[in-house]
């Protein structure tokens, strides 16, 4: 399962895609490339581990912790129970990802009386724009390329 091995040190190509998507800083990232390895020394993270990661980023624990779960269903792939190097290839389908929007817009407290504000509807779009075989499911990679590459994108996924 995976390589067993993490990355001890970051690329400057990395940083950068991390800097780019985060707004992190070089010492933030190195900081928490550090915490990773120390609590992961072989590279994988348990659902706990990653749900308390994740926790850490966001005031509201219990709604973070509801929302990093739904995450992290979406990257075990393979159903392990750990995400590795085995997960890379995985895909989201439509449920999953209406369940992770739905757990991110409960944790930023958005308002979804206006049918642009649910989900569904913000999931149909996403859908729409990046499930180019029409099997109801994006890959990771697809996934990840759709938002980096698209606002329009990237804007559904981001509440008002």
């Amino acid at each position: 399962m995976g390589t067993n091995q993490s990355k001890t040190c970051l690329s400057e190509k990395d940083i950068h895609m991390i800097q780019k998507h985060t707004g992190l800083d070089r010492e933030k990232i190195a900081s928490w490339h550090q915490a990773f390895l120390t609590d992961c020394p072989r590279g994988t993270l348990n659902k706990e581990q990653f749900v308390r990661f994740y926790s850490e980023l966001y005031p509201d624990a219990e709604k973070a912790k509801a929302y990093s779960q739904c995450v992290f269903r979406a990257f075990d792939q393979d159903k392990s129970g750990y995400i590795d190097d085995s997960d890379h290839n995985g895909y989201i389908d439509r449920g999953e990802m209406i369940k992770m929007l739905d757990a991110m817009f409960d944790m930023l407290n958005v308002d979804r009386r206006a049918l642009e504000n649910t989900p569904e509807y913000r999931v149909k779009i996403i859908m729409n724009a990046l499930d180019h075989d029409m099997d109801d499911k994006i890959s990771s990679e697809e996934f990840i390329e759709g938002v980096c590459r698209n606002d329009a994108i990237r804007k559904i996924l981001l509440p008002d």
